[in-house]
């Protein structure tokens, strides 16, 4: 199945028109995709909003991003096969012992 999809940087207070959905509407019929996507750091104009209903286009919005962001790294940690582990080391040097730095 083939999916395709765009991604837009824009600032928080530039919302993104319904210009890059009406491409994916289009890449989808020229390639015969199942589905399409648009990611924005920012919003999504009503327009927009509305123009990719029934069309098969998820939009994912700012906020949505850093919360699958912030799932999928929550689930990273959940299923870590291994702990991570700071590699211990003596400092030799002469200026670090005038520091005052803790040692092993």
């Amino acid at each position: 199945m083939i999916t395709v999809g765009q991604i837009k940087c824009n600032a928080d207070n530039n919302p993104v028109s319904f210009d890059p959905i009406a491409i994916i509407h289009s890449q989808m019929i020229k390639q015969n995709a199942k589905g399409g996507y648009v990611i924005t750091t920012s919003t999504f104009t009503l327009n927009a909003k509305v123009y990719a209903e029934g069309l098969n286009i998820k939009l994912i919005e700012g906020r949505e991003l850093i919360d699958l962001w912030v799932r999928s790294l929550e689930h990273k940690i959940l299923h870590q096969k291994s702990y991570l582990t700071l590699p211990l080391f003596r400092i030799n040097r002469e200026s670090d012992y005038k520091s005052g730095l803790p040692f092993n």
